[in-house]
């Protein structure tokens, strides 16, 4: 799905640039590099699970490709200040 991360290095091959090229190139058109681009996909992708769906951290952090909840629990909290739980809106 989505969250599959496809790896610099492929689309770098595909593109017949350097890895350093293709980061470079994504720099300037995205304004960050693909690595902080993937964080926000993924960020965006788990506010909506956690706004929209029922589904348990331990599934959300799956979806996401993360090794664990308390791992995607920790991630969560760096990007906004607050654990996916206090994040979660009370039903």
């Amino acid at each position: 799905g989505l969250t599959e991360e496809i790896p610099v290095a492929a689309v770098s091959k595909e593109l017949n640039l350097s890895r350093s090229q293709c980061s470079k190139l994504f720099r300037q058109v995205y304004g960050i590099s693909p690595r902080q681009y993937i964080s926000r996909q993924k960020l965006t992708l788990a506010k909506e699970l956690l706004v929209t769906t029922h589904l348990p951290m331990t599934a959300i952090a799956d979806k996401l490709g993360f090794r664990s909840a308390s791992h995607f629990s920790r991630q969560f909290r760096r990007w906004t200040g607050q654990s996916p739980t206090e994040y979660r809106p009370r039903h």
